[in-house]
């Protein structure tokens, strides 16, 4: 609750900050559209609060150019009496520098009495849009030329027919009004209006209460007994309070059912009824100003007055006070129902229901299938045997296979190193010593002789090259790490392409199995490298880490596709593979078209007792 003093700094803030909106925005006003939009009560009422709201974002958005709003509360809480005197006096001083307002609009009942009351003080000229007001309201005087309404029809009545016939027990009725004008007003106004209750209900009212006494007398109310909620803004000790607040505290406090005739109240402790529900309401009041502004005459401008909907209750409280829907009037819409074990677990339930018929289609067709799946598994036994001597021979022939191969290679490799190069020697040398023959005149015996000596040992460092790469004699003598580099130049030479070759910690008393299965590895990365990759560098990588020998080749070419090639006519791929299983390795090839090739073969150093090659 705010002191006397802070509400009077508050309220002299915000005059002279109106004031400085009203200065500051004139240019706005003079370059579009502007409307004083007269509020009831100040904010912390849900009604007139969402209404307001809804018809400042609707203006927005159907206006075509720029509207100016100023928005001024015409009866402020903490009065007993409204000061309409200085609130007129306040808004005359306002727009003495500027022009009048192209549209007054009210929201409320207050705010609507006000203008009308005070009219040719204020902007006599001015149309004037009554919104968001009950007609009780407007009842005193028919509307002017220039004066258009969007109002409504709040049936209170309407609400104590519905809390006499949800609770047919009903003797007492406290009624939560506000201590303001408002307040006063719909006392007098309801007086009169629940006279055909006669001494059925007894009417007891709120508007001399404090929040503590009210709530301290809600929590106290005899049987029988029924709570209807108006409004409540302050009381009459000047203590400013939300409705949410207010509701949220009485709800908590009451030993009787809680009714509102608003259906902003809904969803905050409040049984329901024949409720009036505002949700179209701003959009109809921008329309309507939108209009007014157009130039269009106020008088044209006719909306429909909004009515109570439909009965609309609260199903949580209709709970907790033990009301049956069959109670209900005819056509009533139930709002905050708690979803029951089908709605909550429906998913849940379908799913295992679901699972629980699979699980017995499932368990029926393993019954049906089980003889046969023995059948299955007596003939498995018998064939994994068969299957399992199959593959043990074929690994053996397959390193018979590779065996006689490199023993065909060592056999060629020699021959030609033995015998078809030695003589290819003997012949270069019985060339030279012809040359050495001819006269000196014979000049161009001499050129033929030259060319014929220099193609002979060209073939002869062929045959040799041949010799060595079937058969490598450095693998014996010097080891794997030289054989490789040795290998590595003599291709990069032939072939004008540039081998990077490092190598660590290569033993050389490796196996010959061992050794000579990587040196075919390299031999056929390289030889892919050079014909089919069209590559420009290869990096050559030999070390022996935790065990193992690593060969890596990385070549920039143009790349394959590693499922396709092994798929192929192609055996160099499967080639290394196989030789590499004879020796417990393994290797791995990473290729794409476009993206180079990776070839990578790990051996262990120990190879497995049987292999031979």
């Amino acid at each position: 609750m705010l002191r006397p003093g802070l509400r009077t700094i508050r309220r002299a803030t915000f005059a002279a900050l109106l004031v400085a909106l009203l200065i500051t925005s004139s240019s706005d006003a003079a370059a579009g559209r502007y409307v004083l939009l007269l509020q009831s009560l100040d904010r912390g009422n849900l009604t007139l609060d969402q209404f307001t709201g809804d018809f400042r974002v609707e203006l927005d958005r159907l206006a075509g150019e720029p509207v100016t709003v100023a928005q001024f509360v015409t009866t402020p809480s903490g009065f007993g009496v409204s000061p309409e005197a200085s609130i007129l006096a306040f808004l005359r001083s306002a727009f003495v520098n500027q022009s009048a307002p192209g549209l007054v609009v009210t929201a409320g009942g207050p705010a609507a009495a006000f203008a009308r009351k005070y009219r040719q003080q204020l902007f006599p000229e001015s149309p004037t849009l009554f919104a968001a007001v009950d007609q009780r309201f407007l009842q005193d005087a028919p509307l002017a030329d220039n004066e258009a309404a969007v109002s409504v029809v709040n049936d209170i009545s309407g609400i104590v027919d519905d809390i006499v016939n949800l609770f047919p027990q009903t003797s007492n009725l406290f009624m939560v009004v506000g201590s303001g004008p408002l307040g006063r007003f719909w006392h007098q106004q309801l007086d009169r209006d629940f006279q055909r209750f006669g001494g059925r209900v007894t009417f007891t009212w709120s508007d001399e209460m404090t929040l503590a006494q009210i709530l301290q007398h809600v929590s106290t109310l005899p049987r029988d007994s029924a709570i209807l909620y108006l409004h409540f803004d302050a009381d009459p000790q000047g203590g400013q309070f939300p409705e949410d607040r207010v509701l949220a505290d009485i709800h908590a406090a009451a030993n009787a059912p809680l009714f509102g005739a608003q259906g902003a109240f809904l969803g905050r402790g409040v049984v329901g009824g024949n409720m009036l529900f505002i949700d179209g309401l701003g959009r109809a009041a921008a329309s309507a100003a939108l209009r007014i502004l157009n130039g269009e005459p106020p008088r044209s401008v006719q909306t429909p007055v909004v009515t109570t909907g439909p009965p609309t209750f609260d199903w949580r409280e209709l709970q907790r006070w033990g009301v049956p829907e069959s109670r209900l009037p005819p056509g009533s819409v139930i709002r905050f129902r708690e979803p029951g074990v089908w709605q909550r677990f429906k998913w849940i339930i379908i799913a295992a229901s679901s699972a629980l018929i699979a699980q017995a289609v499932l368990i029926g067709a393993l019954l049906l299938n089980r003889t046969r799946r023995r059948r299955a598994e007596h003939l498995l036994r018998d064939n994994v045997a068969n299957l399992e001597a199959a593959r043990r021979g074929l690994v053996n022939l397959s390193g018979r296979l590779i065996d006689a191969h490199e023993q065909e290679r060592t056999r060629l490799a020699r021959e030609l190193h033995d015998d078809v190069s030695q003589r290819m020697s003997s012949l270069a040398m019985d060339v030279g010593r012809l040359r050495q023959t001819l006269p000196d005149e014979a000049t161009g015996a001499h050129a033929q002789v030259v060319t014929l000596l220099d193609a002979v040992v060209a073939v002869g460092r062929d045959i040799q090259g041949i010799s060595h790469r079937l058969h490598s004699s450095k693998i014996g003598y010097l080891g794997l790490a030289a054989a490789a580099g040795s290998f590595c130049r003599e291709t990069a030479s032939r072939h004008n392409l540039n081998i990077e070759y490092t190598h660590e910690n290569v033993p050389t008393d490796l196996p010959e199995g061992v050794a000579i299965s990587l040196f075919r590895v390299l031999q056929e990365a390289l030889s892919n490298a050079v014909k089919h990759s069209g590559a420009n560098r290869c990096t050559v990588t030999l070390r022996a880490i935790d065990g193992e020998l690593r060969l890596e080749v990385i070549d920039d070419g143009h790349g394959f596709g590693v499922d396709a090639a092994l798929k192929g006519q192609g055996l160099g791929l499967v080639s290394m593979q196989e030789r590499l299983k004879l020796v417990k390795g393994s290797v791995v090839i990473e290729s794409k078209p476009g993206g180079g090739t990776v070839v990578r073969a790990r051996v262990p150093v120990q190879p497995p007792a049987e292999t031979t090659l």
